[in-house]
């Protein structure tokens, strides 16, 4: 095998981790990518680390030097606004990770609750076809950005 060929092969095995956390990327977090508005940008990451960045950005942090400052959501990549699309994101995984799980046994009450709502409320049920239906029109509407990204 040529180094060409190994060096590919490497970054292959980079897209299937979180570039954060670098735990291994679950199906629902390669389902539903980020959908990064900035041209060719395509950062993706995992469902847990979406989660902490949403619930960094809902305080305002302090500096070492003691200053106060607020955490945008914006593309840790490309600094794009990941705002308008991010929740939908996590909502659309959040489905995708609870309801393909057949044995409850293995979710906490937590989730069991989350689950439940999923499956059950319709206003969820709702956003769920929304956020759907958003996401279609995003990656329609960069198909020739995303190419290479997403593949429906």
């Amino acid at each position: 095998m040529s180094s060409a060929s190994a060096s590919a092969e490497e970054e292959g095995d980079d897209d299937d981790c979180c570039p954060l956390c670098s735990t291994e990327l679950e199906p629902y977090d390669t389902e539903h990518p980020t959908q990064c508005p900035s041209k060719h940008c395509h950062f993706n990451f995992c469902l847990n680390c979406i989660e902490q960045f949403i619930q960094s950005t809902s305080s305002t942090q302090e500096a070492s030097d003691g200053n106060a400052f607020h955490v945008f959501l914006h593309c840790p990549n490309c600094r794009s606004n990941l705002g308008p699309s991010i929740r939908d994101t996590v909502l659309l995984r959040k489905v995708d990770k609870y309801l393909k799980i057949d044995d409850d046994v293995r979710l906490s009450a937590s989730e069991l609750r989350v689950k439940h709502s999923l499956e059950n409320d319709a206003d969820i049920a709702l956003a769920v076809e929304e956020a759907r239906s958003r996401e279609n029109d995003f990656f329609r509407d960069h198909a020739d950005d995303t190419a290479s990204f997403v593949t429906q």
